[in-house]
């Protein structure tokens, strides 16, 4: 597999269980211009729901995000040296 922008990757933190069942694997994988998504991945999303399905899991979802709200702190967060999230694309996994 190819990375783009490797360098502006963050590593993936896990944190501990909590029993609920869930898990969520998120992603940036475009561009925003604004707070409007400028290229969405067309084919990333349904590649993922047809990954989701062969999942034994209660139920797996995919969402893909169009818009970002504004006002996010990007300050607040700049001056704690940290990156605002803005994921793109969410797998949420409910497992047993």
């Amino acid at each position: 597999m190819k990375l783009i922008n490797d360098h502006l990757a963050v590593k993936a933190r896990l944190l501990p269980p909590t029993g609920d069942g869930f898990l969520m694997l998120a992603g940036e994988v475009g561009t925003w211009r604004g707070g409007y998504f400028a290229s969405p991945p067309t084919q990333l999303p349904a590649h993922l729901k047809a990954l989701a399905t062969g999942i034994e899991a209660r139920e797996a979802n995919v969402f893909r995000a169009v818009l970002r709200t504004p006002g996010e702190g990007d300050e607040l967060l700049a001056a704690r040296g940290i990156r605002p999230a803005r994921y793109d694309v969410v797998v949420l996994i409910r497992t047993a």
